[in-house]
C-alpha cells in the first residue's frame, strides 16, 4: 500500500511537470510561464531561476521553495535526459519535514533546454500510513478474536455430527449391530459417510449372522451322526453279541463315519474356495462323458427308485473346465434329482451349446421347490424340507458346492421349479476355444467323492 501511495504522488508530480513543460515558452536558456498556467498552479509556490523552475505545493506552509537544496547529482541526471524522483528531509525549527521531489528535464529537439523541479509534502502520506497502522493495530486483534470465535462456532457445528458418529460407533459391538449411525444425520457429505458406515455395519451384521448360523448348522450336522455312533457303540458294549450283530453295528458305524467324513470334506472344499486356495486346471472336457461317468456311478440309485433317465446330447461338446470339479458338479445335481424325485419318475438331461457357452439342463419330476425358497437353496446347510432330506442323507451343502464350482468356471447357474411337478437346474459354462476367458491355474486339490 505504501508503494501505491508513492506511485500516486509520483504520477501527480509527473503530470504537473508535463503540463508545465508543454505550456511554457522557452527562449534560449530562459523559460516563460504563462499566466494561465500560474492560475492552474495557484496551490503551488513557483520560483524561476534562469532555465530552472522550482514548484512546491503549499500544503506545508512552514517549508519554502528556498529550503529545498539543489542536488548536483539530480541536476546532472536531468541534464542527461533522465527524470529523478527522490525524497528530501528538511530540518527546520527542530522538526524534520519530508518532501517528494521530481527533477524533470525539458527536452526540445533532442536537447535539454530547461529543468523543472516539482515537490510536494509527504506529511499527508506519513499521517495516512500512521492512521492505517493505528487502525490495523486495533482491528487486527479484534479480527483475530472474531475469526477464532467464528471458527470455533463453525467447527462445533460442522464437527457435531462427527462427534455423534464417533459416540455411536464406540457403542456398537457384536451384540448391537442393528444400531444405525446415519439416523438424523444432515443430508451432506458427513451424512453420506454415516450411511456408508451403516452399509458396512449391515454387511458385518450379515457376516456375523451367517457365522452364527454356520456354527449352529455344523454343530447340528455333526451331532446327529456322532450321537448315532455313540449310541450304537454303547449298545454293543453292554453285553456279548453275536458276530453278525457286531458286523451290523460296525457297518452302521461306518456309514456314520462316512457321513462325518463327507461333511468335513465338503466344508474343507468350501473354505478353500472362499479363501482362494484351490488348485485346479481348466482344460478341454467332454461334458457328455462327464455326465455318463456320473450316471454309471449313480445307476444303482436310479434303478432303486425305478427312475426313467433321458439324455439329449451329442459327444464332443467341450467345455473349458476342471474335469474332477465338473464331475462333482454333475454328481451333486443328478443325486439331488434322484433323491427328491418320485418312485417311477423321470430325469431329463440335456446338453446344448451356442457360440460361446455350453448349456447343461437337469430336470426331474419330483416334489418341486417352493418359490420363496428358490433364492435360498444355494446357501450352506439350507434344506427345503429338513425332515425329508435328513432321512435321505442330505447335508444341505451339495448345491452350495455346485454354485462355488460354477463360479470357479466363470459360469452361471439357474433354477426353475414348480410344486409337485419338478425342478430344472440350468448350468451355463464357457465353451472350450472361447478366447474371451483365458486359462486360469490356481492352487487347489479337491477329491471327487460319490
Amino acid at each position: 500500500m505504501r508503494q501505491q501511495l508513492y506511485n500516486s504522488i509520483d504520477d501527480k508530480l509527473l503530470s504537473i511537470a508535463k503540463l508545465t513543460s508543454d505550456s511554457s515558452i522557452f527562449i534560449g536558456p530562459d523559460i516563460t510561464i504563462p499566466e494561465a498556467l500560474k492560475s492552474i498552479l495557484k496551490g503551488y509556490r513557483i520560483k524561476q531561476s534562469g532555465s530552472v523552475v522550482r514548484i512546491l505545493d503549499i500544503t506545508n506552509r512552514k517549508i519554502d521553495v528556498n529550503d529545498i537544496p539543489i542536488k548536483k547529482d539530480s541536476i546532472k541526471k536531468a541534464l542527461s535526459g533522465y527524470m529523478v524522483f527522490e525524497n528530501y528531509y528538511i530540518k527546520k525549527n527542530g522538526k524534520t519535514y519530508a518532501i517528494r521531489l521530481l527533477t524533470y528535464p525539458v527536452i526540445v529537439d533532442g536537447y535539454v533546454v530547461s529543468i523543472i523541479q516539482i515537490g510536494t509534502s509527504l506529511q499527508f502520506l506519513f499521517e495516512s500510513l500512521r492512521k492505517l497502522l493505528y487502525i490495523l493495530a486495533i482491528l487486527f486483534p479484534i479480527g483475530i478474536l472474531i475469526s477464532f470465535f467464528s471458527g470455533y462456532f463453525l467447527a462445533e457445528r460442522v464437527l457435531a455430527p462427527v462427534r455423534i458418529i464417533t459416540q455411536k460407533a464406540k457403542r456398537i459391538s457384536g451384540e448391537n449391530l442393528d444400531e444405525k449411525i446415519g439416523e438424523n444425520m444432515p443430508d451432506d457429505e458427513i451424512g453420506e459417510l454415516a450411511k456408508t458406515f451403516d452399509g458396512m455395519i449391515s454387511r458385518i451384521r450379515e457376516s456375523f449372522e451367517e457365522l452364527r448360523q454356520f456354527s449352529a448348522d455344523v454343530s447340528h450336522e455333526l451331532r446327529t451322526p456322532l450321537t448315532i455312533l455313540k449310541g450304537e457303540i454303547e449298545v454293543a458294549l453292554k453285553g456279548d453279541r453275536t458276530k453278525e450283530e457286531y458286523k451290523k453295528t460296525l457297518k452302521s458305524s461306518l456309514e456314520e463315519v462316512e457321513r462325518l467324513k463327507r461333511i468335513v470334506e465338503d466344508l474343507l472344499f468350501l473354505s478353500k474356495v472362499e479363501a482362494g486356495k484351490i488348485t485346479y486346471r481348466l482344460t478341454k472336457v467332454d461334458l457328455l462323458e462327464v455326465v455318463l461317468s456320473v450316471i454309471n456311478v449313480l445307476k444303482f440309485l436310479i434303478k432303486q427308485k425305478n427312475i426313467k433317465l433321458n439324455i439329449d446330447g451329442s459327444p464332443e461338446i467341450y467345455v473349458k473346465g476342471d474335469e474332477n470339479l465338473l464331475k462333482q458338479l454333475v454328481y451333486n445335481l443328478i443325486e439331488n434329482a434322484i433323491k427328491y424325485n418320485r418312485d417311477g419318475g423321470e430325469i431329463n438331461i440335456q446338453i446344448d451349446k451356442n457360440e460361446k457357452n455350453v448349456i447343461l439342463k437337469i430336470s426331474d419330476t419330483g416334489y418341486g421347490i417352493p418359490e420363496e425358497d428358490l433364492n435360498k437353496i444355494f446357501n450352506r446347510f439350507y434344506r427345503v424340507s429338513k425332515s425329508r432330506t435328513r432321512s435321505e442323507g442330505g447335508l444341505g451343502l451339495g448345491l452350495n458346492i455346485v454354485k462355488k464350482i460354477v463360479e470357479l468356471h466363470n459360469g452361471e447357474i439357474k433354477v426353475e421349479s414348480e410344486i409337485n411337478k419338478g425342478s430344472t437346474f440350468t448350468v451355463i459354462l464357457p465353451k472350450y476355444g472361447d478366447k474371451s476367458w483365458e486359462y486360469v491355474v490356481k492352487n487347489i486339490q479337491w477329491r471327487w467323492n460319490y
